[in-house]
């Protein structure tokens, strides 16, 4: 057994209630020989024992993760975690998500049994890195935890957000803008004309007609 396993061999709150009760029991039962006391510091003892030994024995189980679907900023994907073992424990299951992307990424679970999954929201665009996991292995009784950590990360890509763009001009705005061209050139021809007949005119010595409205 390697140093670094037993440094990720550590005790919950129960087991460290429990191992202050039997160690209280047993300075008792050495100060004062009250030999019932052994009742409560053999199991105890037994015990955080049993516990330390089911979790150093676990192997460390072979996970598989699976990048999430892209999307659109406010789009809600599923992060899917594998975890192969041929002896599965419960375990609390921890995802690292990284800013942009939010999500309940706590899951406490039967390890090894079936895929992990839990929901995340997109809040920004870019490509994001989600990893890594760690697990928190525990023993049948919740005295001792055991620490499996994996460098894994998938990528979930946010797509920049939408916006929908101005439609074409509607038909009266059209109508507007091809009539108001035409009325001006035909008023230009108008007195174009009736300044051509003044001039031919005057050169004549006729008067000019006046011009219809």
């Amino acid at each position: 057994m390697r140093p670094r396993t037993l440094l990720t061999l550590r005790p919950t709150l129960r087991g460290v209630v429990v191992a202050a009760v039997a160690a209280g029991s047993l300075w008792m039962a050495a100060a004062f020989g009250a030999r019932s006391l052994n009742a409560i510091v053999v199991p105890a003892a037994v015990a955080l024992l049993g516990a330390g030994v089911s979790l150093l024995t676990l192997d460390r189980p072979t996970l598989t993760r699976s990048s999430p679907p892209s999307g659109f900023p406010g789009d809600e994907r599923t992060v899917t975690l594998a975890f192969d073992t041929d002896d599965p424990f419960v375990g609390v299951v921890v995802d690292d998500l990284p800013d942009g992307v939010d999500g309940d990424a706590r899951v406490e679970t039967l390890v090894g049994d079936a895929p992990v999954s839990y929901e995340v929201t997109y809040r920004t665009r870019g490509v994001h890195d989600v990893g890594p996991v760690r697990v928190r292995a525990r023993d049948v009784l919740g005295l001792a935890e055991r620490t499996f950590a994996w460098d894994d990360r998938s990528t979930a890509l946010v797509y920049p957000r939408v916006y929908p763009s101005r439609g074409p001009p509607s038909p009266a705005w059209r109508r507007a803008s091809t009539s108001a061209p035409t009325s001006t050139a035909t008023s230009s021809t108008t007195s174009a004309s009736t300044s051509t007949a003044t001039r031919c005119a005057t050169s004549t010595g006729r008067r000019a007609p006046s011009a219809t409205t």
